[in-house]
């Protein structure tokens, strides 16, 4: 596959993604009642999205986790509503949304993981605003209270030194 059809690819994909998340309805009617499509459809998400030595520790992401997150979804009926979160910004927060939020002094602690979808750069989050921590973790992705759980509960504490006094 040639450079130009390896972008032309990517930007398909991409358009297909933002397709199911400015018209969820799409998705999520075709899948709400359908446990075996909503596997599929987020068992791929939570697949390509994770950190490829998931399952290794400190990892608990398995696919029976991943087996048994989805049964949630599907036996609560939370895929649906989980969908339209996706939809209310049409911006893309991560793309050209940043630059209109309003500015905040709250501390805010950044986390990312190795294999996480998105990224914001440093210098973007301190024009959000009050960013007191910046942290980059090798091991992890997208879903990273599985994939990294002590990274992530120790992030979690010291943002609560902030909020605690």
């Amino acid at each position: 596959m040639t450079e130009e059809e390896e972008e032309e690819e990517e930007e398909e994909e991409e358009e297909e993604e933002a397709h199911n998340m400015l018209q969820p309805n799409t998705i999520s009617l075709a899948l709400y009642d359908n446990p075996v499509g909503q596997l599929a459809w987020m068992g791929e998400k939570w697949i390509e999205w994770a950190d490829i030595r998931a399952g290794q520790p400190p990892s608990l992401l398995t696919h029976n986790e991943i087996l048994r997150s989805i049964s949630l979804y599907y036996l609560t009926d939370s895929f649906m509503p989980s969908v339209y979160t996706y939809a209310q910004e049409p911006q893309f927060p991560y793309k050209e949304g940043i630059y209109r939020r309003a500015r905040t002094d709250a501390p805010m602690l950044v986390s990312y993981f190795k294999y996480v979808i998105g990224f914001w750069p440093e210098d973007v989050l301190r024009m959000m605003g009050n960013l007191v921590s910046y942290r980059n973790h090798e091991f992890g992705g997208f879903f990273a209270g599985l994939e990294n759980p002590p990274a992530l509960v120790d992030d979690l504490r010291e943002i609560r030194n902030f909020w605690t006094g």
